[in-house]
């Protein structure tokens, strides 16, 4: 008589493992599918978010190169770059490189940088000796 009251103990131990068991999975399927749908929504919303924020870096990675493209060939045009424009030129090439800029920008940053400015140029004007008219 032991020995089936010690193997009923044991599946009623076994019957209550079971329930317990199931119905932890039953808890855990009521509360982990909106849990897991709140997680693709954070990471669907993430991605939307690192998209659109790659979108606006490139579009301000044009406009500065734009920008800095624009002094370059202005200066160029008038043989010397302004003070004012190399300032800014500085400035813009260092937010340019933050955003991950090319070697374009660099290579016409080196030319900007031994480009001569305003000052210089009117003194070589200036130290032109001046030819004088020969009378006949």
């Amino acid at each position: 008589m032991e020995a089936i009251e010690f193997i009923t103990l044991k599946l009623n131990m076994i019957s209550a493992f079971i329930v317990s068991v199931t119905g932890l999975l039953i808890a855990l399927g009521t509360f982990v599918k909106p849990f897991r749908n709140w997680l693709l929504e954070q990471f669907t919303s993430k991605k939307a978010i690192t998209a659109e924020l790659d979108l606006m870096k490139e579009a301000l990675q044009a406009t500065r190169r734009n920008q800095l493209t624009e002094i370059y060939y202005r200066s160029i045009e008038r043989g010397f770059i302004y003070e004012n424009d190399r300032e800014n030129f500085e400035h813009l090439n260092v937010a340019y490189e933050k955003l991950g800029g090319n070697s374009y920008v660099h290579t016409i940053h080196q030319l900007i940088s031994v480009m001569p400015n305003e000052t210089t140029v009117k003194k070589k004007v200036r130290s032109t000796p001046r030819k004088r008219a020969v009378r006949k």
